[in-house]
């Protein structure tokens, strides 16, 4: 039984471009999206400007703006400064990147990535293989792997060559990954595996 709402208003799901396949949580409260590696959503597109687009999402729904990027960002193949952000609407950024907005969470692929917890050394190791895009951890139903004492314990950003956890007051804090980095997830020591 689900014993919070989920953490975000819908998904942004890579159609075309490096990210392709990757599905990225809409978070309540302000994104940006870019090149940049201190932006929530990276997107390495030729292209694509260090800091492109911001998303802003509260109660009177989801506002995209341009920041001035140098290729511009198109809505449903409309230049925009500033729009409203729809069920089905997509977004066309730099040379190659096309992403698509839904509120049902898109199909997942799978990644190189995982994280191993318990004992590491060969002994009674789990592990769980991680998906391209969000992976979100606690102990609510609809999270994707059961872990931590919080219905929403965190959550694992993962793109083909890196992986960001997101974490703090609506999970808008980012923190790179390293290849066996360990860290805490959800009040359990994880360790990141895996990748390119």
């Amino acid at each position: 039984m689900r014993k919070m709402p989920p953490p975000y208003s819908g998904w942004l799901t890579a159609k075309e471009g490096a990210a392709s396949g990757c599905g990225f949580s809409v978070l309540v409260g302000i994104q940006n999206v870019g090149a940049g590696p201190r932006n929530h959503v990276i997107i390495t597109d030729p292209g694509v400007s260090k800091c492109h687009f911001g998303m802003k999402v509260d109660h009177n729904g989801r506002i995209i703006a341009d920041y001035g990027s140098a290729t511009g960002t198109y809505e449903n193949a409309q230049k925009i400064h500033q729009a409203r952000l729809d069920e089905g609407d997509t977004l066309t950024i730099g040379d190659t990147c096309v992403l698509e907005f839904s509120q049902r969470r898109p199909q997942s692929h799978p990644s190189t990535w995982k994280l191993v917890y318990g004992k590491i050394f060969g002994l009674m190791a789990r592990s769980h293989p991680l998906h391209l895009g969000d992976n979100w951890f606690g102990e609510d139903d609809a999270a994707d792997f059961e872990l931590g004492e919080a219905p929403w314990a965190g959550a694992l950003r993962v793109y083909p060559d890196r992986v960001v956890l997101l974490h703090g007051e609506g999970f808008l804090q980012t923190r790179p990954l390293s290849k066996g980095e360990r860290f805490e997830l959800g009040g359990k020591s994880v360790t990141l595996q895996g990748g390119p």
